[in-house]
This record gives C-alpha cells, sequence and structure tokens, in this order.
C-alpha cells in the first residue's frame, strides 16, 4: 500500500511538472503577467484619485520566470482585460448529479495560490479539486466546451462553513499542498491536496468546553497560525503544533465587535473580520486584541459573509445576505463608505465576489441574481458589463491568467419526481476566459 502511494504521488508530481512547463510557455508568450508589474490608480466616489502600486505577496522565484529574456518584453507590453466576449473553456455539471444528492447546488470556488488547482464546495458536503488543463488557450476549448472532473474528493461531516487553502501552496512541493475547511459541529480540519488525507485538526472549544464549529477561517499572510471566527471572539491556531488563543479584540473605548463572525479575510499583517451583527472590524496581526476600527453595514445589509482587500490592501470591501449592494471603504479614513456597488442577493446565500488588475484598471466582478457584474474601480466604480449566467452564485478570478472560475446553484424547494412543478437545479461550475488585447510600448 506504501508503495502504491509513493507511486501515485510521483506520477502527480511528474504530471503537475508537465503543467507548469506549459505554464511557464504561456507566460513567455505574454498571456498574462503584465498586470501584476504595473502601477495603477483607484478613484473615489467623490473624484479623488490616489496612486498606488499594487502590492502583490511573495510568490516563489521559478513562478515568476524573472529571466533576461523575459523580463525586458514582459515590461514593455500592456494586457487589457475585454470582458464583453467571456467564452467558456471548461465546465463541471454531471460532476455533482453522480451521488443522487438532489439540488447538490455549489457554495463557491477558490483557486489555489500557484493557480493550477481549483477547489469547489457543495450542498452534499464534499470539497471537490479540479486541475485546470493546459489546453486552457487553445482554440480547440473555445470552440468545444469540455466537461472536467475532479481529481479528489474530500467528505466533511456536516454542512461546509468554510474553506481556503494555504497561502504558499506550490504544486512542486508536495509539503506545501493543503487546504482548511470548517463544518458544522466538526473541529477545523487540514486535507492533504495530494492523497486526501487528514493532516491535522483544530478544535475550538466554547465557555462550556464544549465543541464550536469556526463559521470562518483563514491562514494569515505566511501560513504560520490559523485564524478562526466564532460568535463574537476568534482563534488563532499554531498551523504546526496546533496551540490556539481566544481573543476577545476591543478598541481604545473599549467597544467590541460582536455577533457571529461569518468572514475572514487577510492582506500583509492586517486581517478584517465581517460579523452578522451588521459591522466589518480591522485588527493588526501583530496586536490582535486591539480593535483599530469597525465599520457599519446596517444600512447596506447586516450579515456580513465576504470581507476582501483590494490588491494594494488600501480598501476594504463587505457582501451582505440579503442586500443590494457591496460596500467598500478606503481604510485610511473609514468615515463613509467610497464605494456602493449594486447587487441583487434575495436570500441568505452567499455570494462570493473577486477583485482583478490589469494594465491601467481594477475590476470587481460579483454575483448577482442570474447575472454577472463586472465594476470598474478605478473609474469610481462604473458598471462595465452585465453577463446573463442563470443561477450563478460564485465568481473568482484566475491568480494569473484571464480566467473566470464560476459556480452556481441555488436551494429549491424539494418536489417528489414525476410530479407537477418539478424544479430544474442548475449546479455546475464553469471556467470561463477573457479575450485580453496587447499593446506594446514604443
Amino acid at each position: 500500500m506504501l508503495e502504491e502511494n509513493v507511486t501515485q504521488i510521483v506520477e502527480t508530481i511528474q504530471l503537475n511538472e508537465q503543467n507548469a512547463e506549459a505554464v511557464n510557455t504561456l507566460i513567455a508568450t505574454h498571456v498574462q503577467t503584465v498586470p501584476m508589474q504595473n502601477p495603477m490608480q483607484y478613484s473615489s466616489l467623490q473624484g479623488e484619485n490616489t496612486s498606488a502600486m499594487v502590492d502583490y505577496a511573495e510568490q516563489p522565484t521559478e513562478n515568476l520566470m524573472e529571466t533576461e529574456e523575459i523580463a525586458p518584453t514582459l515590461q514593455e507590453s500592456l494586457l487589457y482585460y475585454q470582458f464583453d466576449g467571456l467564452k467558456p473553456c471548461f465546465s463541471a455539471i454531471h460532476e455533482f448529479k453522480e451521488l443522487g444528492h438532489q439540488n447538490n447546488f455549489l457554495k463557491g470556488g477558490k483557486w489555489s495560490p500557484d493557480g493550477l488547482c481549483l477547489l469547489t464546495n457543495s450542498d452534499d458536503n464534499y470539497l471537490r479539486l479540479f486541475e485546470l488543463p493546459n489546453t486552457w488557450n487553445s482554440l480547440e476549448v473555445e470552440e468545444n466546451p469540455s466537461e472536467m472532473r475532479s481529481v479528489l474528493k474530500v467528505k466533511e461531516g456536516e454542512t461546509i462553513y468554510d474553506f481556503c487553502w494555504f497561502p504558499s501552496m506550490n504544486s512542486m512541493d508536495p509539503s506545501t499542498c493543503f487546504f482548511l475547511s470548517s463544518s458544522r459541529d466538526h473541529p477545523v480540519h487540514l486535507w492533504d491536496a495530494f492523497n486526501g488525507s487528514l493532516k491535522s485538526s483544530y478544535i475550538g472549544y466554547s465557555h462550556v468546553c464544549e465543541l464550536e464549529a469556526a463559521i470562518s477561517l483563514s491562514f494569515n499572510a505566511n501560513g504560520s497560525h490559523i485564524y478562526c471566527g466564532y460568535d463574537s471572539h476568534i482563534k488563532v491556531f499554531d498551523t504546526e503544533t496546533c496551540n490556539s488563543l481566544d481573543l476577545r479584540a476591543k478598541n481604545k473605548k473599549n467597544r467590541k465587535q460582536r455577533g457571529i463572525f461569518g468572514a475572514l479575510s487577510f492582506h500583509s499583517n492586517y486581517f478584517a473580520i465581517g460579523s452578522y451583527g451588521g459591522t466589518v472590524g480591522l485588527y493588526d496581526e501583530r496586536d490582535p486584541s486591539q480593535l483599530i476600527d469597525m465599520m457599519e453595514t446596517k444600512d447596506y445589509g447586516k450579515g456580513v459573509t465576504q470581507v476582501q482587500f483590494s490588491p494594494d490592501g488600501n480598501f476594504l470591501f463587505a457582501g451582505m445576505r440579503r442586500s443590494n449592494s457591496i460596500v467598500g471603504w478606503d481604510i485610511r479614513n473609514t468615515v463613509g463608505p467610497m464605494y456602493q456597488l449594486t447587487r441583487t442577493v434575495e436570500t441568505n446565500q452567499k455570494y462570493t465576489f473577486d477583485i482583478c488588475v490589469d494594465t491601467n484598471a481594477c475590476y470587481l466582478l460579483t454575483p448577482s441574481l442570474n447575472e454577472l457584474l463586472i465594476y470598474n474601480l478605478t473609474d469610481s466604480g462604473k458598471l462595465v458589463r452585465s453577463i446573463p449566467l442563470p443561477s450563478i452564485n460564485g465568481s473568482v478570478f484566475h491568480p494569473r491568467y484571464p480566467l473566470i472560475a464560476t459556480t452556481h446553484g441555488e436551494r429549491l424547494p424539494i418536489v417528489p419526481s414525476g410530479q407537477e412543478g418539478e424544479n430544474t437545479s442548475n449546479e455546475k461550475m464553469s471556467i470561463l476566459k477573457v479575450p485580453i488585447s496587447t499593446e506594446y510600448k514604443s
């Protein structure tokens, strides 16, 4: 059995090496690396402009492709996204219908930091891992989108609340290939992304010594600690030792953030927490017991289901359930929100948005009721495009290439098969290619 596992791991590593070689070839032909090396401007609703260089997390040198032959060419080319011509590359439909789970709608997806894998969550309590085919940029794929199959399934015991990748995950280094998940009435689990084995469990206890499930979770920027959101408090686990610290932060006026902490997001040393009580708290990892600032969302929606920083870390966005807005603040001046982006969320379902940049603009992609909305944050939050996509509930931009992964589905009333009014579910995962235009500096 041990020899079979070793053989399987070796074969997987060889496959990833082939994928990495194809990825590097695409980078060398200017597919998509330039946006990460160009400055951009953000504009507020009031028309004030502040310039900022995009600050990206450090990537392994083998992935940056910093060679003398490539770097000068990349610096001279400019790339622009053309969101009016999205083309489907791949989809996964039958994958979510095979296990007999009726109305198996998806609950979001997340690209791995190296961009080679996509992790999805669905109502059957499975986390599925898909590998991005290296043919995604071929003309044949555009003409005939193919069906994807998962290469790994991980089963949780109950409803999955949240999941995330290890921030330094690199498919060429198996020791970094793992992800976290939290589920109802279970500890936080750390899973091996190669074979699906359980590597570790992080148990949170309530004040009466009962097991407490984390509603949200996130690694810190370097992956050394795991931050988990509970009811009105967070727990910080050491990734290696599983030791935990219970924190109930407050500001200088003894004001605390309350409610179920349903969202967590990190940028450098700072992290944000979204609460079902209608607040977004800003904290510093170097002193997590101190609440730096707290923004109210009650005028736009109470249950915060997602928070996310802009790439430069100067802006913070929050999405709520049963809300018609995504709200954004400049964390340097949080007197009032600088962005109020319209979308329609009529249920308690979590709609996940994402932020991406090209050479001269920053975009926010968000699901709305049966459509994907794309806003230009550089142009005062102007709506760029509205794309009809039935039952969409999640969108996430690829960390390197012009690809958008979307998840679909919603909870429907159960109607016995064959009866009039039987519901038709639309659960699926899709990968869309974003056309790009390229210019070269003279």
